[in-house]
Formats: C-alpha cells, structure tokens, sequence
C-alpha cells in the first residue's frame, strides 16, 4: 500500500492523532509526515488544535456531499452573530469541536450538550423532516438519524430548533411565515394552517399525549415581529378529543399565568379561538425581539453530559449540576417549586425535555433555568377507555423530593389558584371545570 494511503487508513482507524504519534506509528521523520499530511488535506485530512496540542484526523464528506469540517456561529439577542468556532465530522459517529476562545469538545455517537439543539426532535422535528425533500433522503423521523444525518440536517437550514447556535452558514433559519397582528385575521390563518397540516402524514398522536404545533411569527407595529410556537386542538370543536384539548390548551395558559404573576419567569402565552380549533400561542423565549436569539439547553443534554446514572426527575438531575457549581442553590429551588406545582395539577409529562436552561457561555458554564413551558395537567390527556365517565378528580401524591427544598405551601397556593381558576374559566367544558372545582378541594386538603 503506498504510504499515503497507510497514513489516512491510519487516521481513520485510530485518529484523531498527534504528530508525534504518527511519526511511531508510520516510523516517519516530521518532515516526511508534514508533507504528506500536506498533500492529503484534499482528501479530508484536517488539523485539530493549535500549537503542542494539534492533532490529525480524517474529516470525510457528511453523507458523501457537503464537506465535514464546517464553521459554528453564534448568533446574539440582537440579530447579530460572530464565528464561535468550528465543528468537525471524523466518522464513525464522532464529532470534533473548538472555540475560538480555547476550550475543545470530542465526542461519539451524540453532540456536545451545549450543540444538542441542533438536532431535529419531537413533534417539530419530524414535521419538518416530512415537510422537506431532506426526509426522503434522510429518513422521514429524526428519531432513527445518527449524528451525520442530524449534522447534514443542520447544515441544510432543515427546521429552527432552539438555541443561539448554527452551523456552516452564518445566515440564520429560512424564517416561518408571518400572521397578522389583527386576532381574528390570525385565528382564520391558524385554520389555514391546520388545513396544510391534514394533507401531510402525521407527525405525532395528540392521543399519546403529544402536542401537535407550528411555528409563525407574529407581526406587530412598525414590523415587528414575536416568534411563536402555536399548539392547537388537532380535532375539531365538537369531539370528545377537540375538546378535551381546548380545556388542556386553557389550563396550560393558566398554569403559566399563575406562576408568572407569582414572580416566576414562565413563557407568555395566549388563547386564540375560532368556531372549529383552538390555539395557545407561546412567545418564544430563545427569540428575543422576533430576530435575536439567546442559547438555551434541555435538562436532556444537560443530564447526558454531567450526570451519571438514569434519569430520576427534574430535581435529582438539577441537585447534581448544583454540587458541580453549574446551578446555583437559588434556580435549584426553583426546578424544586415547578416541580412540586407540576405533580400538584397533573402534569405527568415532566420529560427531561420539558426543562430549558440558559447557556450562554458554554466555555464556562453556568447555567440558569430558562421560562416555564409545557406545564399542564396532561394527567387528563384525551383517552377513549379512561374518560367513558369523563375526567375523573384524583388525590394528589404526598410531597418528595421538592420538600427539602421548602418549596411545599407555596405550590400549595399555586396549585389551589390554577385549579380554581380553571373552575372559574367559562371558556372550559362543564366537565372540566367541575373536575377543576374538585381537584382546588383536594389539592387545599393535601398534606
């Protein structure tokens, strides 16, 4: 085999590696190896590091036709965005990152956890792959993408996930389309939408507890604009499963209300309404003015990189970034107070995707609890064996791990005022608001 042939069957065997261990492992002086290294950066050869610590790799094409060394940009909360530094594909699953500022991350088979917005998941990410030619290249459910097809994805613009972070092109996400500032103008555009949305396949089931949703931004005065994630009622008005969303949808506008007017930083959220659908539009945190962006992480990757061990709940994860001086005690107490307010209205989808976090030096992180979202009692998620008899009131579970927090009377309170606001909430279905008069009673006796 001709030596350079050796040397990149070497690096894509064993690599990255330093000159140095090139130089044992081929027996070749420094300056044969420079050379040769020289003559195979057109077939992928890259340089890792700087200085001492530089090492080689080989870099092949992502799915064989964009090059696999690209640069990051991090954009900023005003619309502006800066090279942050650069992202390395090496095959095999493993990826290659370094700042500009120094600090390098090499990982396998997953993104570093500051770069896990990048990839296309839930609802969102497998409309999106269905909504563009990508998804018959690439497979239609991002769930079954490795790193490359996730990364060829990234680089493609497929989608506008969360975060501050892009890669290859400095240019942001194509943009949503735009609604009107006019409510009613709105609402008739959301019909539309959902109309598009019934000619595609499904992206999820409502039935499984998923929530079906869209993106747009919001025109306001002198072109402004306020990007929106919009969930809505995927069956119409009318059905056992349309309206047991609109009630959802108004008690997760509630939920977030009472902890926003209790001090608490939750995602600003609104019902719009028409005759058929119902939406609650978010505002998106992670946009800020509509064109900025600021990075935020799920407590998912969060837990992937500094936590061993399962996954218990949001508090055991977040008391362990806590003792690693990633979080400091006072947002600790805080995941402690949503998530005993969350057990106390029924929100059993407290998923790791469910808790965002601002990062915004992922160098030096240290973390701090973005706005509440998805808080809701999906406890009474739309089941057709279990709500034959309509929703059925439960007792709460006694406190846990959030009562060492001292957190317990105040989701108390909160928990009472969500519940008997949904009970005084004439938008709900009877049903509903009965059950919501109920569950204030119990949640007022738990303890």
């Amino acid at each position: 085999m001709p030596s350079d042939d050796i040397l990149l069957a070497t690096l894509r065997r064993h690599g990255p590696l330093s000159s140095a261990e090139l130089q044992v492992r081929l027996g070749r002086s420094q300056p044969t190896l420079s050379r040769a290294l020289q003559r195979l950066a057109a077939e992928g050869v890259v340089a890792l590091g700087r200085g001492r610590a530089t090492r080689y790799g080989h870099s092949p094409a992502l799915l064989g036709s964009v090059p696999g060394q690209q640069p990051l940009w991090r954009h900023d909360e005003h619309g502006g965005c800066e090279r942050w530094g650069d992202l390395t594909w090496l095959g095999d699953g493993r990826v290659h990152v370094a700042s500009r500022g120094g600090p390098t991350w090499s990982t396998q088979h997953r993104l570093p956890w500051f770069l896990a917005p990048l990839r296309l998941e839930g609802y969102l990410g497998r409309r999106w792959a269905r909504l563009s030619p990508l998804g018959e290249q690439l497979g239609d459910d991002p769930r079954h993408w490795g790193v490359e097809q996730q990364l060829y994805a990234a680089i493609s613009r497929l989608g506008d996930g969360p975060g501050a972070f892009t890669v290859g092109s400095p240019e942001p996400t194509a943009r949503v389309s735009t609604a009107l500032v006019d409510d009613a103008a709105r609402a008739a555009h959301y019909d539309e939408v959902l109309e598009d949305e019934r000619r595609l396949p499904p992206a999820g089931s409502s039935a499984a507890g998923e929530q079906a949703k869209f993106l747009i931004d919001r025109l306001g005065p002198g072109g402004s604009a306020s990007a929106l994630i919009v969930k809505f009622t995927a069956a119409p008005r009318g059905t056992p499963y349309g309206d047991r969303w609109h009630d959802l949808l108004h008690a997760e506008a509630t939920a977030l209300a009472v902890l926003r007017e209790a001090g608490e930083p939750a995602a600003l959220a609104r019902i719009i309404a028409t005759p058929r659908h119902t939406y609650l539009e978010s505002e998106r945190f992670d946009r800020p003015g509509g064109r900025g962006r600021r990075h935020v992480v799920a407590l998912e990757a969060l837990h992937e990189a500094f936590v061993a061990g399962p996954r218990r709940h949001w508090l055991a994860s977040a008391e362990t970034l806590f003792q690693q001086r990633l979080l400091e005690p006072a947002e600790v107490r805080r995941i402690a107070l949503w998530m005993q307010f969350g057990e106390l209205i029924g929100n059993t989808d407290m998923h790791f995707g469910n808790l965002g976090f601002w990062a915004d030096d992922p160098a030096r992180p240290r973390l701090a609890v973005a706005p509440c979202y998805d808080m809701l009692p999906m406890r009474f998620r739309p089941d057709v064996p279990r709500d034959e008899l309509g929703p059925l009131p439960w007792d709460p579970p006694p406190a846990g791990a959030a009562q060492a927090w001292g957190v317990r009377e105040r989701a108390r309170a909160l928990a009472r005022l969500f519940w008997e606001r949904v009970a005084a909430q004439g938008a709900c279905t009877p049903a509903f608001r009965a059950l919501a008069g109920e569950q204030a009673r119990r949640v007022g006796a738990w303890g």
